[in-house]
């Protein structure tokens, strides 16, 4: 999953909603579980899938697709809380009323690179995860809170999720920072910092 040409080709096949066209090049990828776990995400995680679909199509408000997203996994897993708050932010710098294209692309693709962390950890078995956003100007700070020890080898990790939120991070040019908290470091904070100016 080292190739750019792959990520280049998922990317693509989740904007214009061709899974078939992911299957059809699975066979490229090299090795055998990052190709069933990516097999697995396609195919039965449908609302990771659809969330995604949804915020790469930049005319869907992506506060309101992540905001679905959590409401469905509260649903899905009662007993477990998930938070998503916006602090201190500008409608346009959450992607709320986006000034240009290119800013509300990126706002999507910082929409996607959450959702694919938290539901990285969900499936880790986080009990919680915080989701806080906040900007000032072009600024924009992302923190993910959780009590799972993931985080702390995001940039090793191998794990398909993971490595999707990497690739979106990389192609808006955030900066990741992670932290490990508590006894043990068993809880994790991730923040995102992202200039979209």
């Amino acid at each position: 999953m080292n190739s750019p040409k792959l990520y280049h080709q998922l990317t693509n096949a989740l904007r214009q909603g061709n899974t078939g066209s992911i299957f059809n090049w699975l066979p490229e990828v090299p090795d055998e579980n990052v190709r069933a776990a990516l097999h697995t995400v396609i195919s039965t995680d449908h609302e990771t899938y659809l969330t995604i679909k949804k915020l790469l199509q930049t005319q869907y408000p992506p506060r309101l697709a992540l905001r679905h997203f959590f409401d469905r996994q509260r649903e899905a897993h009662q007993s477990r809380f998930f938070s998503f708050s916006v602090k201190e932010c500008t409608p346009t710098s959450v992607g709320y009323a986006c000034k240009t294209a290119v800013e509300a692309a990126i706002m999507a693709r910082l929409y996607v690179a959450i959702t694919y962390l938290c539901s990285y950890a969900i499936d880790q078995g986080a009990e919680f995860i915080l989701v806080g956003l906040s900007s000032v100007k072009d600024k924009v700070r992302l923190t993910i809170d959780a009590d799972v020890s993931f985080f702390s080898c995001i940039e090793e990790a191998q794990d398909v999720a993971l490595c999707m939120a990497q690739n979106h991070i990389r192609r808006i040019n955030g900066v990741l920072s992670v932290e490990g908290m508590g006894i043990n470091a068993k809880l994790s904070r991730l923040t995102l910092s992202l200039d979209t100016g």
